[in-house]
């Protein structure tokens, strides 16, 4: 009976041929694709990013829709729960509230704001969250 002597750099060899596939993609970062701007009934929400392997979110920027200027706040939030909160004030159309987030995304995260609206000593959301994936 023959035992045959396999060198450590032969299993070593066998075990990354079965490991990785031939054309060495599994090395290569895939970049990230930003979306674009979310214009929801009340709001637009605007995603600012880097477009690289690391599919980072650098800021977060929101405006209302509405056409006139209205009372309340920007709320953000992201895969990870409340981001920011903007002060409460009158805002006029067009206007923006931006925070920056610098945070690290992926696999279609959602990413959204609110706009909430006094109402009888408490608070309302007008419309619904505005969102993007990325």
């Amino acid at each position: 009976m023959r035992i045959a002597r396999l060198t450590v750099s032969a299993v070593l060899a066998a075990v990354l041929s079965i490991a990785l596939p031939a054309t060495g993609s599994a090395s290569v970062p895939v970049p990230c694709t930003p979306p674009g701007p979310s214009a929801g009934q009340e709001t637009q929400l605007i995603l600012v990013s880097t477009n690289s392997s690391t599919c980072t979110v650098l800021r977060l920027i929101a405006k209302l829709n509405l056409g006139s200027e209205a009372q309340g706040h920007f709320q953000f939030f992201g895969p990870f729960g409340p981001i920011a909160t903007s002060p409460d004030k009158f805002w006029s159309s067009g206007e923006q509230y931006r925070y920056d987030v610098n945070q690290v995304t992926g696999g279609n995260h959602l990413w959204c704001v609110d706009f909430w609206m006094p109402s009888g000593g408490g608070w309302v959301r007008h419309g619904e969250p505005n969102c993007v994936g990325f």
